[in-house]
């Protein structure tokens, strides 16, 4: 792992996000779920995602399938492996919860194994 320097900042995510989102996914270590091409194509509009990002690169991202309001689905996550897991995750799941909070989500589930993702929701008091 490298030194980082520059500032987190954190955004919803675009349709011109989708590569970005998948390369990220496939690449991390830390990964969780799966980004179905038809989420990916319903971004902005049935289903949502929140990128943290170091200056250009994009570092994390949780992608959430909305199409069930008020209950949305987290379908993957992922943390660049350049990145700290907890100082990612500590600025990527609040600004997620509020993103989904604007969005009308009220209940939030997630399915899977992958064990830092499972770790770090049970932190948040998922």
């Amino acid at each position: 792992m490298h030194e980082t320097t520059q500032e987190l900042t954190i955004r919803a995510a675009t349709r011109s996000d989708r590569l970005a989102i998948c390369t990220l996914l496939q690449q991390a270590w830390h990964s969780g779920g799966t980004a179905r091409w038809d989420q990916l194509d319903a971004l902005e509009t049935g289903c949502g995602a929140v990128l943290v990002c170091r200056g250009t690169q994009t570092v994390g991202f949780c992608l959430f399938d909305l199409r069930a309001a008020p209950v949305a689905r987290l379908s993957a996550a992922a943390i660049a492996d350049r990145e700290q897991v907890g100082n990612v995750w500590k600025e990527l799941w609040p600004a997620s919860e509020g993103h989904l909070r604007e969005r009308g989500i009220r209940f939030v589930h997630y399915i899977g194994e992958a064990p830092w993702l499972l770790e770090a929701l049970r932190e948040h008091g998922f």
